[in-house]
């Protein structure tokens, strides 16, 4: 399909060429469009799937990062003074125990 739009000349005819497969597909699939339906009904579910899994992810990784302070016996507080002091160079999210992901819930 991409061929025959990319050998068209002019916008006008580039316009009807590229929109008739989407209005002929459309109109067949009325007035249900299940296939459309369904297709974004998996869509959905997958993105709050991922959306649970990322925001458990994030929780993890700040109960670990919670837990290291907890051991160096610093409050957040002490533990961000001294990072300012020694102040690290590159550290990437994953090494600073200072940065706490954000999420909508807590878990």
């Amino acid at each position: 399909m991409s061929l025959i739009i990319t050998n068209t000349g002019g916008s006008t005819k580039r316009s009807v060429g590229s929109g008739m497969p989407f209005v002929t597909y459309c109109t067949s699939e009325a007035p249900r469009y299940t296939p459309g339906t369904r297709a974004m009904l998996v869509a959905c579910c997958i993105e709050i799937s991922l959306l649970l899994a990322f925001a458990a992810h994030a929780a993890m990784l700040n109960k670990i990062k919670d837990k290291i302070l907890r051991e160096q016996r610093l409050s957040l507080e002490e533990a961000i003074h001294q990072f300012v002091e020694e102040a690290p160079v590159d550290q990437t999210v994953k090494e600073d125990i200072f940065f706490r992901y954000s999420y909508w819930f807590d878990i």
